[in-house]
């Protein structure tokens, strides 16, 4: 379980299921999304808030000392098993989702 996790934000999730592919992007929001995740590294914290992703890329499990997850208001519907293998993330906001699944690390 992730029992280092100190919160995890779920407010105005849509319970139902959409397909798990990526919302279409411009070149410019996924110039921005490797700026994030590049810049990520460093601070140990990732924002990709507001970006219309259906599901978390892969590359986020490579990222081991991250401890801030900021997914607000995108259209995600489940957080990945991979989450439950970064052992320093202590805070995930995920609110203004469409989540209906959850890691059985999150769920207990």
């Amino acid at each position: 379980t992730m029992s280092w996790l100190v919160t995890l934000k779920m407010a105005e999730n849509e319970f139902e299921h959409i397909t798990d592919e990526m919302a279409t992007k411009s070149t410019q929001v996924m110039l921005r999304y490797r700026d994030m995740l590049d810049k990520a590294r460093l601070s140990h914290r990732l924002d990709i808030s507001s970006m219309a992703l259906r599901r978390l890329p892969d590359e986020i499990g490579d990222l081991a000392s991250l401890t801030e997850l900021n997914l607000v208001n995108n259209l995600i519907t489940e957080l990945p098993e991979f989450l439950g293998q970064l052992q320093d993330l202590l805070r995930i906001d995920c609110s203004h989702n469409r989540i209906t699944h959850l890691p059985a690390d999150l769920t207990g």
